[in-house]
């Protein structure tokens, strides 16, 4: 009786295991199709208002030009969210085998440069990215580790007041590579340096209009740098 009893509990948990496989499954692909789904109409806007920014469908007041930079202030806001929403879905279904190789350190960091100079300039903020041509190569996936960056952009934008500064720079370890983020923002407490890489946490926040996120940042960050056998601190 009791060796059936047993049989009978691992083919009640096997059972419930798959279901909440199947159940995991529907919400990745939810996840997935809404994300893809929101990227094409929210980059028609954003083209839009970019286009008008940039006066090509006419001159604007310093009325519209203020309300059009706050319109693209949420663009890229919305934007991010999404990205992160299909980053944590393909890590989660293990869409996103890793390919490593040697990267230049100091190419990657141009290549940062480049894309977020707009953003910062946006929000007053001046961005460091301090070469480093002596660092050697590291070994990583090329996208994990641009998704890693730029996450911790993303956040060192979010987090730091106009007129405060950003400084991305990289040093050698020995046989490993330190790349810091630090930015003049009001930084996170001792006690939540650790907690700040789980899932959904986000230290600090509080209720009502001001910078929020999914809580995913971070996390992907630590499972995308564990996954290339680095850590995050």
């Amino acid at each position: 009786a009791h060796h059936k009893q047993s049989d009978q509990q691992t083919r009640d948990l096997l059972q419930v295991r798959q279901q909440l496989e199947h159940l995991n499954r529907l919400k990745a692909d939810f996840m997935s199709n809404v994300s893809h789904e929101l990227r094409t109409p929210l980059t028609i806007i954003q083209e839009s208002v970019l286009l008008l920014l940039d006066g090509l469908c006419g001159p604007l007041n310093a009325a519209q030009q203020q309300r059009l930079a706050a319109a693209r202030s949420n663009v890229y806001r919305l934007t991010h969210l999404i990205n992160t929403m299909l980053d944590f879905t393909r890590l989660e279904a293990a869409q996103q085998p890793l390919q490593l190789e040697a990267l230049a350190v100091g190419e990657l960091f141009q290549k940062l440069r480049f894309e977020f100079q707009p953003r910062v300039e946006a929000k007053q903020l001046l961005l460091e990215v301090v070469p480093a041509p002596e660092v050697h190569p590291v070994q990583a996936d090329a996208r994990a580790l641009d998704q890693v960056l730029h996450h911790l952009l993303e956040n060192a934008i979010k987090f730091t007041p106009a007129l405060g500064r950003i400084s991305v720079s990289a040093r050698n370890m020995g046989s490993h590579v330190r790349i810091t983020v630090t930015d003049t923002g009001s930084g996170i407490k001792p006690e939540d340096h650790e907690r700040i890489f789980d899932q959904f946490q986000q230290v600090g926040r509080v209720h009502g209009p001001g910078e929020q996120g999914t809580g995913l940042g971070l996390a992907i960050c630590r499972q995308q740098l564990q996954r290339m056998g680095a850590t995050i601190t």
